[in-house]
């Protein structure tokens, strides 16, 4: 007898889409008649919008209708998240409200993809509130986008870290050259921290630890014979750990000669007084406290006076600067459009 198995096996299911097409918030919800295109996000989210509008909003919109003026749905590579932001501002000049710096990028990404300028100065006056949360990232934004100001910004916010320590994936998205230029930076401000802790021209009295004559018995010069300045030995142990601290953290930042583990322990000050202090009842550890306070003043001067000048400071590459101005005079090459699917 034939073997007729085969034959009684069902037939497959056509295969489902793995994303459905959803429709996108109002007001791009399909329900105005006169909207006469539909952007297609890779999340398939459907936008009805209307050609004129985002022509007047955008050259490159302008250029991918003009090419196909007879589509009516025009895959873009955005998703609904940014796409739903540059609609909203082509049409009512809505800037987007972010919650995290990754938006940002999507926006701005998107805002100098199609060239809406308004929308990459509007979307790039929120990277400030972001910098202190990432400021590697904030940094590499205003490089891309030509914002010398948030990289001005992000660069002392940097100061507050070692850059070892910052991570960002976006950093290949800048050159060496920028990099670099930021490394130099951090690095002549962490040379300029270490060296305060080497000098005593920002020396002040401070009447319990720190004058000009002390007790003969345990104030000393510190080291330096030819200094006016005498003090308990502590505090030029305190001075020591402070040079280590900031040398070793690779950060100029002045919070870092504050900690109590640089400062050391209010028992362990007023400890080191002699028999020939104690009756006086200084205070050493509040001595110790001031005389912290003056040296982080002195840091943040110190770091404050290395230069962000453009000759050193040169953030901004030139083919970034040729790109903006390619993009904001619509030339824009056939070839470009199509290799972002929008032809």
């Amino acid at each position: 007898m034939a073997d007729h198995q085969g034959d009684m096996s069902l037939p497959q299911a056509p295969p489902t889409p793995d994303i459905l097409p959803r429709i996108a918030h109002n007001p791009f919800h399909g329900q105005e008649p006169s909207a006469d295109v539909t952007l297609v996000t890779p999340d398939q989210v459907h936008f009805s919008a209307h050609k004129a509008v985002l022509s007047l909003a955008s050259p490159i919109f302008k250029a991918i209708f003009r090419r196909n003026a007879h589509a009516d749905i025009v895959k873009v590579s955005e998703d609904a998240r940014t796409l739903d932001a540059v609609l909203r501002f082509c049409y009512a000049a809505e800037t987007p409200a972010f919650s995290n710096l990754a938006d940002v990028k999507s926006v701005l990404d998107a805002a100098l993809k199609y060239a809406i300028e308004a929308l990459l100065r509007a979307a790039g006056e929120s990277l400030p509130a972001f910098v202190h949360d990432d400021p590697l990232g904030v940094f590499v934004l205003g490089c891309r986008h030509a914002r010398e100001d948030i990289c001005r910004l992000a660069a002392m916010a940097l100061l507050q870290h070692s850059l070892q320590s910052c991570a960002c994936d976006e950093l290949r998205k800048i050159s060496a050259y920028q990099y670099h230029k930021l490394a130099q930076w951090h690095a002549r401000c962490c040379n300029a921290a270490v060296g305060v802790t080497l000098t005593r021209d920002w020396f002040e009295t401070c009447d319990t630890i720190l004058r000009t004559d002390g007790c003969s018995d345990c104030w000393t010069h510190g080291g330096q014979a030819s200094s006016q300045w005498y003090a308990p030995d502590l505090l030029w142990e305190y001075l020591g750990r402070a040079r280590d601290a900031l040398a070793m953290a690779s950060c100029p930042s002045s919070a870092i000669v504050q900690l109590d583990d640089v400062l050391g322990s209010e028992e362990r000050w007023r400890l080191s007084r002699c028999r020939s202090c104690s009756p006086f009842g200084k205070d050493y550890y509040k001595g110790g406290l001031e005389f912290s306070e003056l040296l982080a003043q002195a840091i943040d001067r110190a770091v404050s006076e290395v230069g962000l000048s453009s000759d050193v400071w040169f953030l901004v590459d030139g083919s970034m600067h040729i790109s903006l101005c390619s993009r904001f005079r619509c030339r824009v090459s056939v070839n470009e459009l199509q290799g972002d699917g929008l032809l």
